[in-house]
């Protein structure tokens, strides 16, 4: 049985960690796309350093990007403020994700 005071804990402590991380989860969760929102839990748990983290965060969302628009209006906000962290980390993935958000808004 799933201890229910151990993922409240989880699920505040991941609010805190990384806001906009934590509402496209939930926004992910909300449309159905577990399969989605699970691969991020999994990009944050098997990173050992920020510029993995930043990269396998990116790596995900970057192959979903359909799902973008699926989301609300605060969903997409938050997805585009963890590209925005990811492309900072790297600036030629941030020109390359630019040109493509120009063509699929």
């Amino acid at each position: 049985m799933r201890d229910t005071n151990a993922s409240m804990t989880d699920s505040a402590t991941r609010r805190a960690w990384w806001p906009d991380l934590y509402t496209v989860c939930v926004e992910l969760r909300a449309i159905g796309r577990h399969d989605i929102a699970d691969e991020l839990d999994r990009s944050v748990a098997g990173s050992a350093t920020s510029g993995e983290l930043l990269g396998n965060i990116g790596l995900v969302l970057r192959t979903q990007d359909v799902q973008r628009s699926r989301l609300t209006q605060d969903g997409r906000r938050a997805w585009d403020a963890i590209m925005h962290d990811v492309n900072q980390d790297a600036p030629l993935r941030r020109a390359a994700y630019r040109w493509r958000r120009l063509f699929w808004p």
